[in-house]
C-alpha cells in the first residue's frame, strides 16, 4: 500500500539578454503514495531546492505538496491537490508547465525575477466515457511571491493570485499514442504594492500528440 519515490534533478538554465538570472539548479525530494482502500490514495513530497546562480546571491528553498484522489464508481477520479515549489522562469512568455499541464502559467513580468516562490491549491475531476476517450477539468488557487532584490529590471516586488479553470478533453489513439486538447480561463490580481501592474484575463487554447515509450 505504501511506495516511496526519491528523485533528482539537475537544471541548467541561460538567458542571452538577462545574465544575472543564470544558474545551475539542483533539487532533491522524496515523495510517497499510500493507497487508503481501493478507492482512495493519499501523496505527499518534500524536497529541496537549490539554485546556485552566476551571479549574486544563492537561492535555498523547501518544496513541499500533498494530495488526495477518489474514485466515484469506475468512471469518475476526484482530486485535491496542494504544492509549494520555486518556478522556473526560463521562459518569459505563457508556458505550459511539463509538472502540471493546465496551470501554472507565467508572463512576461515574472520574466524578470531571478526567484519566483509560489503555493498552489487544486481541484480536479475526470470522467472516462470509454477506453478512447475521457475529458478532464479543474480549478485552480496561485499565490506568487517574487522579492525586489531579485526583479534584474525594475528592482519592483510581485505578490500576486492567480485564478484557473479548465476543460481538457483527451482521445487514445493507441496503447502508446494520445492526442488531446484544453482550454483555460484564468484572471491574474495584483497586489496593493504592484504599482502600475493591472490585473487582467488570460485564455488559453492548447493541444497536442502525447507519445508514449
Amino acid at each position: 500500500k505504501l511506495t516511496l519515490s526519491p528523485s533528482f534533478v539537475w537544471d541548467v538554465r541561460s538567458f542571452a539578454k538577462l545574465r544575472e538570472k543564470d544558474y545551475t539548479q539542483y533539487t532533491e525530494s522524496l515523495g510517497t503514495s499510500y493507497r487508503l482502500g481501493p478507492k482512495t490514495t493519499l501523496n505527499a513530497n518534500i524536497g529541496w531546492a537549490f539554485r546556485d546562480f552566476d551571479k549574486g546571491n544563492n537561492e535555498s528553498e523547501l518544496i513541499y505538496g500533498g494530495g488526495v484522489t477518489h474514485t466515484l464508481g469506475s468512471k469518475v477520479v476526484l482530486g485535491l491537490n496542494y504544492k509549494k515549489s520555486l518556478q522556473d522562469t526560463f521562459n518569459s512568455q505563457f508556458v505550459q508547465r511539463v509538472d502540471n499541464p493546465e496551470a501554472g502559467n507565467l508572463d512576461t513580468f515574472d520574466g524578470n525575477f531571478r526567484v519566483v516562490k509560489a503555493h498552489r491549491i487544486d481541484s480536479t475531476a475526470s470522467y472516462a466515457f470509454n477506453e478512447k476517450n475521457s475529458m478532464g477539468g479543474f480549478v485552480g488557487f496561485q499565490f506568487i511571491n517574487s522579492d525586489a532584490e531579485d526583479n534584474v529590471k525594475t528592482g519592483q516586488k510581485n505578490d500576486e493570485k492567480v485564478f484557473e479553470s479548465g476543460l481538457r478533453y483527451s482521445y487514445r489513439i493507441s496503447k502508446y499514442a494520445s492526442l488531446d486538447i484544453g482550454y483555460t480561463f484564468g484572471r491574474r490580481f495584483s497586489a496593493m504594492n504592484n504599482s502600475g501592474r493591472s490585473e487582467y484575463t488570460f485564455n488559453k487554447i492548447d493541444g497536442g500528440l502525447n507519445i508514449n515509450f
